[in-house]
């Protein structure tokens, strides 16, 4: 609504005479498809940035809380993997400043969900032998054998693709420009080129406070970064980051 300049009464904004006094009203100049506001902001990055930093701590908290002697416990990556997607969709409502409760449950459903997905995909790659297969076969075709990591490192990818379609949904959802959609899946790939540098599951297995373990956090919260700059607020956003 925008107020008329002749008796101050409430208008559309597409209105082009004053629904009360008559006169006519200058036409509201259209906002440019992509304008500097959709690329973001110092300010909406560093919200960003603090609302990632849970999950962080809560992966350098689990190391060994994930394995039982040498082998996985599947109950507790699960509950791994749902509190992960629970941390980035709680931190984006806050990134957001999202007000509504409703709201607030809708990216918390949306990160439990990926996290589920996020785990679905898990155990296709680890017990299904369909994304193991493919990366054997990358080794012999490439030349990759040297990087036995490599199994890891796309089990790393997966489990942040997964969390983005849930998230991704609810960011659809309340964003209006079609211009900050088209940024979600740069960003998401940049994460993803930063997750898979992730050797395996050292982050929380591993010694974290040696110079290799460090370079694996900063790489592990770069790409938690990445996913929340991608679906987070730019700049402004009165409303929930719209």
């Amino acid at each position: 609504m925008r107020r008329c300049p002749h008796c101050q009464s409430p208008d559309p904004d597409d209105a082009r005479y004053c629904l009360h006094c008559g006169q006519a009203l200058e036409p509201v100049p259209r906002r440019p498809w992509l304008s500097l506001d959709d690329l973001g902001s110092w300010v909406a990055l560093r919200r960003c940035a603090l609302g990632a930093l849970p999950v962080l701590a809560f992966a350098l908290s689990a190391r060994d809380w994930l394995t039982g002697g040498a082998a996985r416990v599947e109950s507790r990556v699960l509950a791994y993997h749902l509190a992960h997607g629970a941390l980035i969709a709680l931190g984006l409502a806050w990134a957001r400043r999202e007000r509504r409760a409703s709201v607030w449950v809708a990216w918390l459903m949306a990160g439990l969900l990926g996290g589920l997905f996020g785990e679905s995909l898990d155990l296709w790659f680890s017990y299904r032998q369909i994304f193991s297969g493919a990366a054997l076969w990358l080794w012999q075709r490439w030349g990759l054998a040297y990087r036995p990591t490599l199994v890891y490192e796309i089990l790393q990818g997966l489990r942040l693709l997964g969390l983005f379609p849930p998230l991704g949904a609810v960011y659809l959802a309340r964003e209006r420009r079609p211009a900050r959609w088209l940024q979600a899946p740069l960003w998401l790939g940049l994460g993803l080129a930063l997750r898979t540098q992730v050797r395996g599951v050292w982050l929380v297995w591993g010694a974290c406070f040696s110079l290799p373990g460090l370079a694996v956090a900063a790489c592990f919260y770069a790409s938690v970064l990445a996913l929340c700059w991608g679906l987070g607020p730019r700049s402004g956003f009165p409303d929930g980051g719209a």
